[in-house]
């Protein structure tokens, strides 16, 4: 504790958050990508990602992290995007609090069931849009 503020009675002021992983997240999934695509000797592999959740009170670093993902899409126009990677939407998707006889009544953040289906058919069709250039021939 602060010294100080414990000497006058008010509170110590918390320390900002440590956002350092939030803004390397694109830099870490741009390099994610390429490697797998290495990995397997597929370059032209399709990388489908979805977009995370922003439930309420999430802090700073759940919106760096969530631009990132925006950015790195080949089709965000900005200059992160990374060929072949795509991304999609859950925002809309209803939450495990959602899910019928869910135990899990207060969680906002993960996507439920059938949030989960939607998404999966969601990334198959954006999959089956943009099939690696081998799969075209």
């Amino acid at each position: 504790a602060d010294a100080k503020a414990g000497a006058t009675g008010a509170k110590a002021t918390p320390p900002p958050p440590d956002i350092t992983n939030a803004e390397n997240y694109g830099k870490n999934l741009t390099h994610f990508i390429a490697r797998v695509r290495e990995q397997f000797h597929v370059p032209d592999m399709p990388f489908v990602y979805a977009m995370i959740t922003r439930p309420t009170g999430a802090g700073p670093g759940r919106d760096i992290v969530r631009q990132a993902l925006r950015d790195l899409d080949q089709n965000s126009g900005s200059p992160r995007a990374v060929r072949g990677a795509f991304m999609v939407q859950t925002d809309d998707l209803p939450r495990r609090k959602d899910d019928p006889g869910t135990p899990y009544p207060n969680d906002e953040e993960h996507v439920g069931t059938p949030g989960m289906l939607t998404e999966g058919a969601r990334m198959a069709e954006t999959l089956n849009a943009h099939p690696p250039a081998a799969a075209k021939k």
